[in-house]
């Protein structure tokens, strides 16, 4: 068996124009197919965010439409009949990974996502999203925040390279400073810096559900973002080349859809030469950034745009 994990926009082009009833009959094609090619369909737990959140406010807007179809769809793709077939949250896979620690609140989290797509999927009613509301209030609002924190950690670190910088522009008027500073943003040592700035805070987390935990020294941290950097090449190479976009296009991080990078590069945590008990685990998303980053970091990377997987399945 081999296992394929689609990306929120990938759901979006899935369902096309068609209507919440007739998803049906349609994904019950897309899985008898998948089951003649011997794939099974799971589902990250980002996925399930971004689309909640674009359901949390009813104002009837397309995106609120399309985001809901998506829903039933990657109900109806992997999460139906009482089986979840749900990837750990990918910083749970990390977690594991690199310190060998879990989170039981992280697995409360993800079964009540479960919760609420099951029952938007089935009935989405005005009673159904009264019930969900408070949920899916408190997910909008981690959604906005972390999109804003991960729009300003760009800003932050560029700024200590740059203190001068203004409107998103490095180094204006010089550009062997920027040169060198993309060249610093490249290197080695770069990586393990990301690295560090995930897998820190990460530590941090997780001992508070683990008293008496001892923080790691040094040697112990240089060894963890090297096991990081080496395993997760694919987040690495993604969050380098927004870097390298904002130095050479000046772009604002807090403009619309800017922030929704935050999104790929936590699913990028889920791309790469990885398994799932054992089974080998394909990716699917039409994302240009992702889809050159996957290719160009592993070779044995198995990372397909939508086009390519329905053609396929046949």
């Amino acid at each position: 068996m081999e296992r394929v994990v689609f990306d929120t926009n990938a759901y979006r082009y899935l369902i096309k124009d068609l209507s919440f009833d007739e998803l049906d009959n349609y994904m019950a094609g897309i899985r008898e197919k998948e089951k003649k090619n011997n794939l099974e369909a799971s589902i990250s737990p980002i996925v399930i965010q971004e689309l909640l959140a674009h359901v949390a406010n009813r104002n009837g807007s397309s995106l609120f439409q399309k985001s809901l179809n998506a829903i039933k769809a990657m109900y109806l793709h992997c999460l139906d009949n009482g089986f979840s077939r749900m990837l750990a949250r990918p910083e749970m896979l990390v977690a594991r990974y690199i310190f060998g620690l879990s989170s039981e609140k992280k697995v409360q989290t993800s079964n009540a996502y479960y919760e609420i797509v099951n029952g938007l999927a089935k009935s989405p009613t005005n009673e159904m999203f009264d019930r969900f509301a408070d949920n899916l209030k408190r997910n909008k609002e981690f959604v906005e925040c972390a999109e804003r924190i991960y729009a300003e950690s760009f800003l932050n670190t560029l700024k200590y390279y740059d203190p001068e910088m203004e409107n998103w522009t490095v180094f204006a008027d010089d550009q062997s400073k920027r040169k060198k500073l993309l060249n610093n943003i490249r290197s080695d040592k770069f990586s393990l810096i990301l690295a560090r700035d995930y897998i820190e805070p990460l530590f941090e987390y997780y001992a508070l559900e683990h008293p008496g935990l001892v923080k790691p020294d040094e040697d112990q941290w240089i060894l963890f973002c090297d096991k990081f950097v080496t395993n997760f090449p694919e987040y690495i190479a993604l969050y380098k080349s927004v870097y390298e976009n904002i130095i050479n296009s000046k772009f604002n991080m807090f403009e619309k859809d800017r922030s929704n990078f935050w999104w790929d590069t936590q699913l990028m945590l889920n791309v790469g030469d990885h398994k799932i008990q054992n089974d080998k685990l394909y990716f699917v998303t039409s994302d240009k950034a992702m889809l050159k980053v996957g290719r160009e970091t592993n070779a044995n990377l198995s990372i397909l745009t939508f086009d390519e997987y329905i053609d396929y399945l046949g």
